[in-house]
């Protein structure tokens, strides 16, 4: 039969972390967008035996579709714009104006959105 099939046991090791320690990164990351890896992995170790590396971190956001890849190219646009004058600003039509501040170190900036992707979008 071409849908059945026997669960074997798997051979190598075993994740890190568990489902529900991956939802909590996830909930996390999405709830306060401006920690940065470091923090949610301080607050996934709390209270654990064995504690989880940064990597294993990124990893687990990555598989759930969440990335900083945004937050870069703003720093790139950022960079290219810094030296324009309020002369420049004014010849830009602006569509949406929705302000944010933040009192960390701007370099230690990473936010976490999730990737588009077609089924996503609902295409």
């Amino acid at each position: 039969q071409t849908d059945h099939y026997n669960l074997l046991k798997r051979s190598g090791r075993a994740k890190a972390t568990t489902e529900s320690e991956d939802k909590f990164l996830r909930v996390n990351s999405l709830r306060d967008r401006w920690l940065i890896e470091q923090q949610l992995q301080a607050q996934l170790n709390t209270g654990r035996s064995q504690q989880v590396s940064v990597s294993t971190v990124k990893r687990r956001l990555r598989a759930a579709g969440l990335t900083g890849r945004v937050t870069k190219k703003r720093l790139v646009w950022a960079t290219k714009h810094r030296q324009w004058t309020t002369e420049d600003w004014k010849t830009v039509l602006w569509t949406d104006e929705i302000f944010g501040s933040s009192y960390r170190v701007f370099h230690s900036l990473q936010t976490w959105f999730v990737a588009s992707t077609v089924s996503s979008l609902g295409l």
